[in-house]
């Protein structure tokens, strides 16, 4: 967004209705353009209500709002948390909710807890009758053992092909901070320019994605800092791509056929084969999915299981036959090369690179090539 050719400091009025639609879901690109008075005409605009303006410039809580107008000595009046030992005016005392208003806020937050998954419509040239999803899993790529020319391979593998797709579980980024292993100095890049080399990587092969999943390390700000920043959401919009979370239901229709995915980025410390296999067996356990999905732990392993249930099919003479429903839980491996905390840790090598699952178009079925 350009900034106004009229000197801010000679700006009166707060922007028009329409200058306002400009700034829905941008951040702080208010701030950006109007820097002098832009939060005092975003408290006007919305009353004082922390909760609404973030909710317009596209945050997902009211802390950083709420943490900027404190910062000036604006109050926070509205649907929020009052602020204690305040001899303010009775106009300027922040509003305290009732018993009743909390229990119906409850509620209305209720309303959003039901977990949905994503769907994903694979188109498939004709007469082709096997398609191609390959596994991306901790690029690291901040890393100094970041093997750039290793994911530059699959990409350009993916990019061949239209019909190919790709999904990413998580640790794209290494991020490290004061509070976690590794050093902030070990990184070759800072986030603000990993984020952009990735989306520049990436961006050729952004149209054959199916989703991106986010990491531990990628939440490291959060997590660590208590910062509300998500470099993983940021590069999903600069891509225009689906943004899993940690974890993620996907189903896919390819062709006549339905496949359900579980992406989970994964869990555990597991420094041997054993322990990271039950570390995939444990997250595959948690769901019903064809394929299990998971990243985390820099390892490449391929793993069936049955579950037993009815088969979906109608009863024959009030019985339906029970069989045995095939699970599978691909563990994928990472593009950061063996050395620095690995090493010191005497932990073994693990392999690199991408995993690819064979899916077939005109009969439910598909194979896992690691």
């Amino acid at each position: 967004m350009e900034s106004p050719t009229t000197p801010e400091a000679e700006l009166e009025s707060p922007p028009t209705a329409e200058e306002w639609a400009q700034f829905r879901g941008k951040r702080w690109a208010l701030l950006d353009v109007f820097p002098r008075y832009g939060l005092d005409w975003l408290h006007q605009k919305f009353d004082g209500n922390a909760n609404a303006a973030a909710d317009f410039l596209g945050f997902q809580q009211h802390g950083p709002v709420s943490r900027k107008w404190s910062a000036k000595g604006l109050a926070r009046r509205g649907k929020e948390i009052p602020r204690r030992g305040r001899n303010l005016e009775d106009g300027d005392r922040d509003y305290e909710k009732t018993g009743e208003e909390v229990w119906a806020g409850w509620g209305e937050d209720g309303k959003h807890l039901t977990e949905y998954a994503n769907e994903y419509r694979w188109a498939v040239p004709k007469g082709q009758e096997f398609v191609d999803l390959v596994l991306l899993s901790d690029l690291h790529a901040q890393s100094r053992l970041f093997d750039q020319p290793r994911l530059q391979s699959s990409i350009d593998y993916i990019a061949e092909d239209p019909s190919r797709r790709w999904l990413c579980a998580g640790d794209l980024f290494t991020n490290n901070t004061k509070s976690s292993v590794g050093s902030v100095q070990q990184q070759t890049v800072g986030l603000s320019s990993a984020i952009r080399g990735l989306a520049y990587g990436l961006e050729p092969i952004a149209k054959q994605c199916v989703g991106i999943a986010k990491g531990n390390h990628d939440a490291r700000l959060q997590n660590k800092q208590d910062v509300e920043f998500d470099p993983v959401e940021r590069l999903t919009k600069m891509l225009g791509v689906p943004y899993f979370g940690y974890a993620k239901h996907l189903v896919l229709r390819i062709g006549r056929q339905r496949y359900t995915l579980y992406v989970h980025h994964g869990t555990s410390g597991a420094a041997t084969a054993g322990g990271r296999l039950n570390a995939g067996l444990k997250v595959m356990g948690t769901v019903t999915s064809d394929i299990t999905i998971v990243g985390h732990l820099h390892d490449e392993m391929s793993r069936k299981a049955y579950r037993r249930g009815p088969a979906e099919e109608e009863a024959q003479n009030g019985k339906v036959p029970v069989i045995d429903h095939k699970q599978h839980m691909v563990m994928v491996a990472s593009f950061e090369r063996y050395g620095d905390w690995a090493q010191e840790k005497a932990l073994p090598p693990t392999p690199l690179g991408s995993s690819r699952i064979e899916f077939s178009a005109r009969k439910r079925d598909w194979h896992v090539v690691t």
